[in-house]
């Protein structure tokens, strides 16, 4: 026996070993809320996918209502800044603080940005939102079909990061 120890080898060792993903570097995606998978953009295991790639289209009746209360708290902004010299100060700060409140709902449910934007822009509650991927990777497992009901429990997509992985040889 001897110490381990990194040194060019005298001889050409065949052995038997497997390449894994690197544990550290995969991304587990769950929807933040219960509803049902309309569209499938990513179908296929083995794919890559990009950050920010659309992976599925989800219907919730808790995003339809998150984005109903957050039209409804800038159309009432909207009309209360046109009464800016009111002497109820305390009104429109409330109103303030209620676009705040239900936009950061929109945030903490995952809605894109970009998908909260068209909504303050157009003010159109969309029936279904998007679901984009978290991370850069290769799909490892999809346990989602459209039509599915699914929860927050239903690991929708795994995802590995390949750009580092781990080899397991045994020598």
């Amino acid at each position: 026996t001897a110490h381990a120890e990194r040194r060019t080898l005298s001889r050409t060792i065949q052995s038997v070993g497997r390449v894994a993903h690197d544990e550290e570097r995969l991304t587990r995606l769950h929807p933040k809320t219960e509803g049902w998978i309309e569209k499938l953009f990513v179908n296929k295991t083995g794919e890559p996918v990009q950050r920010d790639t659309i992976l599925l289209n989800i219907y919730s009746p808790t995003l339809v209502t998150s984005q109903q209360e957050y039209v409804l708290a800038l159309n009432n902004l909207k009309s209360l800044e046109a009464l800016q010299d009111s002497p109820f100060e305390g009104i429109l700060k409330g109103a303030r603080d209620l676009v705040k409140s239900s936009r950061e709902r929109l945030v903490l449910l995952d809605v894109p940005e970009h998908q909260i934007r068209d909504l303050e822009r157009t003010r159109e509650i969309k029936k279904s939102l998007h679901i984009h991927s978290p991370a850069k990777g290769i799909v490892m497992r999809i346990n989602a079909r459209e039509g599915e009901y699914v929860t927050p429990k239903t690991e929708l997509y795994t995802l590995a990061d390949l750009s580092r992985v781990w080899v397991f040889a045994e020598i």
